[in-house]
């Protein structure tokens, strides 16, 4: 991999949600937690925890207590009214009132023996994050608004001075562009926005609204898009790599819908829509495109994997589908590489798997790697949440979880399963410092660098990669006083 640079984002700041209550479902192994602004995350415990979704908070819906019966959720709180949960639409199923009464905001999870203790921060679910390569900005989701920024050019230090993965000093600082604001302070639940920043599009759980954006002589402009997508709420949504279509999907309960738009300068033209019924992809969990604009990748949360083909369109006769084969655990990680259209899948027990979409099978790699995880991989507490590539080498995969950057490299020799993952030293090696596969080049996994609360990474473009940091420290100072005191001993 040739030298890149990194920008380290830590202007994102999310407000922490301290947990309120949580229930545990062992048949199911899902537990769901509450926060205090009456959202419930549902989480996957089975392997290393993660969020399988959210549902929405309503501010009218007060959540004091939690409890799963079989696979049923349901809560409780002051408005004095049990609530049970549709998992499938991610809202209220059924609302009967009774008489009732009714903190750093991390999930904490212990185990021994060994004696252990595992911290995951209160962010909110990927992706909250999404880069515009072509306008150098970048989008932040929190809670009920949106912060748009512009980043800032980097100094051109000569050649000789340029280390792999080395931090450079911006000459320009990031600018804050916008912040919208969603309408009514309502959750916004999905959020998606076009490669140039142009268009922005998000949604709460009542409504989904369509922005265009733009900047004239220093002045930022944003207007209302009449465009009507004829839905009151979506799941998700994304833009194409290319900019050109924009997607939506939901699930009414009883299948899930995918919508197609062609983006027509600043407008959204319907182009038609499919379920994913045949596949038996029942419910979204993640979804992406491959960089040639020609296939949709989706995961659902009862494990399954299904790829099609839009590149002559969503007819009955032009749209192909197939199935991966089932795993046992469901993905958390996605992503397709440019040029080789491998699929690469990480599963929440840490399995990675390629898969190559033209020929439809396993790569070699793949097949291979099978024996070779080592148990320091597997035994991680933390899920890969993104997948990227190197754009100068296709041997190396780069994956990210909550605290530090992998990187795989393919050409080398696979570890023994007792080896532990080796960490790689700013950029530092008596190899070729261009690469950062150089370092330590005979491990395929290395830790290339670590973080508190890493929640994003992409590329800005072939030389510059984005990381989004979430500082420990931020979220504890958002917490209200009585939550923030440190006694003595504690």
């Amino acid at each position: 991999m040739a030298s890149y640079r990194i920008h380290n984002i830590r202007f994102y700041s999310p407000e922490p949600k301290s947990a309120t209550c949580l229930c545990h479902e062992p048949k199911t192994k899902k537990l769901a937690l509450a926060r205090n602004d009456n959202s419930i995350e549902i989480w996957n415990v089975e392997n290393a925890p993660f969020v399988e979704c959210t549902i929405a908070a309503h501010a009218e819906n007060s959540v004091e207590s939690i409890l799963w019966i079989g696979p049923r959720l349901f809560s409780t709180g002051l408005q004095g009214a049990v609530i049970e949960y549709d998992l499938l639409t991610l809202g209220s199923k059924y609302k009967v009132m009774v008489i009732g009464a009714g903190v750093d905001g991390y999930l904490a999870v212990s185990s021994y023996p060994p004696k252990n203790l595992v911290k995951y921060p209160p962010l909110l679910q990927s992706p909250c994050a999404t880069i515009c390569r072509k306008s150098r900005c970048i989008l932040l989701r929190y809670t009920n608004y949106l912060e748009l920024w512009r980043l800032g050019s980097i100094t051109k230090d000569p050649p000789e001075l340029i280390r792999s993965s080395m931090l450079h000093q911006l000459d320009e600082e990031p600018i804050k562009l916008l912040q919208l604001q969603a309408k009514g302070d309502e959750s916004i639940i999905s959020c998606a926005i076009n490669k140039d920043s142009k268009t922005i599009v998000y949604s709460t759980d009542t409504h989904v609204r369509v922005f265009n954006f733009d900047v004239i002589e220093g002045d930022a402009l944003l207007s209302r898009n009449d465009a009507d997508l004829s839905m009151n709420r979506v799941q998700k949504m994304l833009f194409s790599p290319n900019g050109k279509l924009f997607i939506t999907i939901n699930n009414d309960g009883d299948e899930n819908t995918v919508t197609l738009f062609r983006v027509d300068k600043k407008s959204l033209r319907l182009i038609g829509s499919f379920n994913t019924t045949k596949e038996s992809i029942t419910n979204v969990g993640l979804v992406c495109f491959s960089p040639d604009n020609k296939y949709l990748i989706f995961t659902d949360r009862q494990c399954g994997i299904a790829v099609y083909f839009i590149g002559n369109g969503i007819t009955a006769e032009s749209l192909k589908s197939w199935r991966l084969p089932k795993y046992s655990c469901p993905a958390t990680a996605i992503a397709v590489q440019k040029g080789t259209l491998n699929l690469v899948v990480v599963y929440s027990d840490h399995k990675i798997i390629e898969y190559n979409i033209p020929t439809r099978q396993y790569t070699m790699f793949s097949n291979s790697l099978q024996n070779y995880l080592p148990k320091h991989w597997l035994a991680r507490p933390f899920p890969i949440t993104n997948i990227i590539f190197d754009p100068h080498n296709e041997n190396i995969i780069i994956m990210q979880d909550d605290s530090s950057v992998y990187v795989i490299n393919k050409n080398s020799e696979l570890p023994e399963k007792e080896a532990k993952i080796p960490k790689r030293e700013n950029g530092e090696n008596t190899e070729d410092s261009n690469s950062i596969s150089s370092s330590q080049s005979q491990h395929a996994f290395q830790v290339a660098k670590k973080y508190k609360h890493l929640v994003y990474l992409n590329w800005l473009n072939d030389e510059e990669l984005i990381a989004v940091e979430v500082n420990p420290t931020s979220l504890s100072e958002k917490l209200p006083p009585t939550l923030k005191q440190k006694f003595f001993g504690m």
